[in-house]
Order: C-alpha cells, then structure tokens, then sequence
C-alpha cells in the first residue's frame, strides 16, 4: 500500500485504479451499452416466447453489463483524482454515461415487463436461476395500490421527463453549483461555506451565515420557480399514476409502507423537546447566551484541543471495533487497511467531504477521507469504512441487488461509527474529553433525525401549497421553512437574518421529494439495532452479519424481521430516540 510520508497515512494507488488501459475500458463499455441496446429490441419477443433460457441469460446479461458500465465509471471518476484530467478520460466520458444509460435502458425494460404483465403471468421465469437470483429487484418495480399505464403511455412519460421535471432539477443544481458567498476579502463556494459553518470561530460562522443567505436571496425568484416545477410535475406524475399523496413514490423506492413512514415522523417530531435540550445545552458549553441557527454545527471543543492518533491507531480502533460486531465485519473491515482501498491525504482534485464509492460488485470499495489525526477524522473513517464492509458483505448479490435503498443504506456505517465512539467515551480520561466526543456524535444524529423531518414537513407544506395554487413565490415558500424550522427549534435557537433562504440550497427537494427523511430512518435504525445488540448479545452477531449479506435482496422490513422489530410501531422507532436521548444526559 502506498503511504504519505508526511502523515503515514495511505493514498490510493493509480496505477491500481487504472490498471486498465482507460481507452480499452471506454471501447468495453461502449461495447456493452450496444449489446444492450440490442438487447431491449428482443425482450418482447422472448417473453411472448416464453423462452426462460433466453430471458434468463438476458437477465444475468443485465446484471454484468451493470458492474462493467459501473467499473468505468468509477475508473473515470477516481483516476481523475488521483491522476489528473487526460484526454482519454475526456474522450471516454460522454461514451461511457452513453453506455450506462443504455444499460439502464434494459432494466427499466425488464422493469416494464413485469409492471405490464405482472408475477402471474411470469411465474415460468421466476423459477430459473437468473429469476430467483433478482426476484426481489424485479417485485420493486411492481406498482403497489396505483394505476399501470399502457407501456406506450408508460414510455411517454419517462421520455418527457429528460424535458420537464429532469431539467428543473439539473437548473437547481447549477444554480447552487455556481453560488459564490462573498465574504468581502475573499469569495468562498457553497461547500466552503457549509464547511465554515462547522468551524470554532463564532464571528465566522455568523459572516459565513449572512453572506450564505444574501447570496441565496439574489437568486431566490429562480429557485422558486425551479422548485415549483419540479413539485407541480411531481403531481402530476402521482395524478396519472393514481398516487394517493405525495410521499407515495419515494415511500414505495424505500420498501417502506406509508404506516411506517407515519411511524416514524410521529416518533421524531413529538421528540422536538429533545433537540431543543441538546442545542440548550451546547449553548451552556460554549458560553452563548444567543445561541443561532449558525451555531448548531460548531465544534463543542477545539480541534487542536482533542485527542490525535495515528493512523496505525486508527486502523487499530476501526478494525477491532467492526470485529466486535461480528467477526466477518472485522475481516471486510481489515481489507480495506491491507489493500490500497484507501486514501486518506489531500490532493488537489479531491471532493471536501468523505465519501466511500462502494464499487462494483465484482471490485472493491474505495474510502475517501482527509486523515490528520483528529477524533472526526477517525470517526469519518470509522463511518466510511462502514459503507465498504456492507458492499464487501453483500458483494454476492450482484450489480441488480447489491445494496438496500436509502432506508437502510446508512446504518452499517452508523453502527460501526457508534461502536468506535463507545471505544473512545470509555477511554476518555476527562469529563472534558468526553464531552467532546458526545458532543460531536450528537451534532449529526440530531442533524440526520430532527433537522431532516422538519425539512420534510416543509417540503410537505409546499407540495399542498403550490398544488392547491400553483407557482409560489420564494416569500410564500421561505414562510413555510421558517414555520418548520421554528417548530423544531422551540425558543432554543434563534433564526438570524438569511436563514429563511436557507431552503434553496438543500439538493433533496428537487432532485428526490421526500428523500431527506431516510437520513432520519437510517439513523434511528442504526440507534435502535444498538439498542437491540446491548438486549441479544451474541444472537446479535448473526443476525446483523446476514443483514449486512443480504444487500438489496429484501425489504427492510424483511431485513429486520429477525430482530423481531416492527417499523410500523411507533415505540421501534422510540428505541433510537431513547438511546439518544441517554447521550445527551452524559453530557
């Protein structure tokens, strides 16, 4: 593994990323999104046929040809960083999202076939092996209590997406891209800004936050617009396909019943008081009398004050930590530290922020983070390192099914993370030092849990407002933000000037309506299986190991069956809350 000498941290090897000729990857690729292209034109003649041989060699086609089209991707993406630009990656790129997007094509073909015809009328193709093997993909794409349009109407309406709601939402994202906050000596991005806003210095954070906002303002009028198209599409979407409410199309993505979803939301908002004793309480530890919304993500210790490691500490606490969850979670875990699956140093084209791209199925994980020596760098990788042991476990279940829906998708991560933070409070020899490191932990699970319901009940209020009326303004929709935000914060924050603008650069609310609260199931899930691994002991183990194998192939409900939980009740969703609620106490 190659190892910064400055840090002793590792880098990710390029010529291990792109051990492939790039130009011999993109003719691949090209050559598979042709294949399944062809593919598509003989689908309808093999299931008229009933010809499971072909229909199954066609599916496991699919389920290659994905991993293949995701592999370039990747080696684009990431030789790009570590690399630099090249003219063959340049050349290959519009090739490669051709293919991927012809491949994608076959799926929503096969996805089509069995919205159209059903599993009755394919039960001779659910026998095979390439049937069984992604059944469980192929019942996701069955509608559940809505209208099946014919598959002419059906392909109308996707095709008119690229042109209506899919370019709202690409407007959104170049607007926000293109944000420039002026903080007069200098001008700063928006994820400069939001990385401020993080930062120990309360001046700062108050500049950071009202330049943030007059930025936002001088373009609100097109974000308005932007979001209303996007919400009346989404409407009319649900009208033709018989949705009863808005969340039915994204409650139906994440396997999750519209009992649960309520659930859930219930739980968390009646929980309000809770946040509002956590910010209480920060604002006591850092001595702010006015504590503000700019406030709520501000370290409750120092950076320089906190305890360092090193990396081969890192590894040591990461690793053993996975291993107290489940041995096999150890062995993923220990992978990614004796292979060059990591990089942990600064490069020059490297994103802000960490990030695990899980890989195809057929390759591996690779972890981004800036390693130097902080407890948050340790508790990124702990939590980075989390998504590539769920992708190394479920690695089995191939390209269609290798990993859950957002519902799920954080909570090896979260789980491991909370395991590590457990380590770290025992060892902690100071009341000050144990401080810190709760105080870290519960800035992002109130941040993933309450802060992300009351942007879904604002996103709520303004699909009722704008399918009732029509367009709304971006003082009509910055009111209903503001209702949202005051419900949660209670008189423990205080909004100061800008914050109502502050909706315009969440992502979530054009690009996936209703997205944002499966951070909060994610991260509750993640508390309550704690909860449930203090209760079970060893049983634990084994029923998370499988969970973690299982992938996409089941529901979460199914998922979760063998902890003998139910996401409908109310009092599932109450166990994370509580376990949260303890943490705050230690404080």
């Amino acid at each position: 593994m190659s190892m910064d000498g400055r840090h002793d941290v590792p880098r990710w090897d390029a010529e291990e990323i792109l051990t492939t000729d790039p130009l011999a990857m993109i003719a691949r690729a090209a050559a598979v999104g042709d294949a399944a292209a062809q593919e598509v034109l003989r689908l309808d003649a093999l299931i008229e046929a009933r010809d499971a041989e072909g229909a199954g060699a066609s599916l496991t086609n699919l389920s290659s040809w994905l991993d293949l089209t995701l592999q370039a991707e990747i080696a684009i993406t990431l030789g790009r960083i570590v690399a630099g630009d090249s003219a063959e990656l340049t050349a290959g790129e519009q090739t490669v999202k051709a293919a991927v997007r012809q491949t994608r094509q076959l799926q929503e073909a096969w996805e089509r076939i069995w919205r159209d015809l059903g599993p009755d009328q394919l039960d001779w193709l659910t026998q095979t092996a390439a049937g069984q093997a992604i059944f469980h993909r192929l019942r996701r794409a069955a509608p559940r209590q809505q209208q099946v349009l014919p598959p002419g109407e059906r392909r109308v309406l996707e095709q008119r997406d690229v042109t209506s709601r899919a370019g709202w939402v690409a407007l959104s994202a170049q607007l926000q891209s293109r944000l420039r906050i002026d903080l007069g000596e200098h001008v700063i991005s928006l994820d400069h800004a939001l990385a401020a806003l993080k930062g120990p210095d309360r001046a700062e954070r108050q500049r950071t936050s009202e330049a943030l906002g007059q930025a936002l303002q001088a373009q609100d009028d097109l974000f308005a617009h932007g979001y209303s198209m996007v919400v009346l599409d989404h409407a009319g979407t649900d009208r033709l396909l018989g949705r009863r409410h808005w969340l039915a199309a994204i409650n139906e993505a994440n396997e999750l019943s519209d009992a649960s979803v309520a659930a859930l939301l219930t739980a968390v908002e009646d929980r309000y008081p809770l946040a509002q004793q956590w910010w209480r309480r920060k604002a006591e530890l850092l001595q702010i009398p006015d504590f503000a919304h700019f406030d709520r993500m501000a370290p409750v210790q120092a950076p320089e004050d906190g305890r360092t490691f090193t990396f081969a500490e890192a590894r040591e606490i990461v690793v053993g930590a996975y291993a107290d969850i489940a041995p096999e979670c150890g062995d993923a875990a220990r992978l990614h530290f004796d292979q060059p699956w990591i990089d942990a140093v600064a490069r020059p084209r490297k994103p802000q922020g960490a990030f695990c791209s899980a890989g195809a199925p057929s390759g591996h994980p690779y972890v981004s983070v800036l390693f130097e020596g902080t407890t948050r760098d340790l508790l990124d990788l702990a939590h980075e390192v989390g998504h590539g042991v769920h992708a190394v476990l479920a690695g089995p279940q191939g390209a269609l099914q290798h990993l859950p829906g957002p519902a799920l998708a954080e909570v090896a991560s979260g789980v491991g993370e909370a395991v590590v933070l457990e380590r770290l409070v025992a060892e902690a020899n100071t009341p000050q030092a144990m401080t810190a490191l709760l105080g870290d932990r519960i800035d992002i699970a109130v941040a993933n849990t309450f802060r992300q319901v009351a942007t879904l009940g604002f996103e709520a209020a303004v699909h009722e407002m704008v399918g009732a009326n029509g367009p709304a303004s971006a003082g009509a929709i910055a009111e209903h933000w503001t209702r949202c935000q005051q419900d949660m914060h209670g008189d423990t924050v205080s909004a100061g000037p800008g914050y109502e603008h502050w909706w315009a650069f969440v992502p979530h609310i054009t690009r996936s309506p209703g997205y944002v609260y499966a951070y909060a199931a994610s991260e509750l899930l993640a508390l309550s299986l704690l909860e449930r691994r203090d209760a079970d002991g060893e049983s634990f183990a084994a029923n998370y190991l499988q969970l973690l194998q299982a992938g996409g192939s089941r529901s979460p409900a199914e998922l979760l069956s063998p902890f003998g939980v139910d996401v409908e009740d109310p009092e599932f969703w109450e166990l994370g809350l509580a376990r949260l609620e303890r943490l705050v106490s230690m404080v």
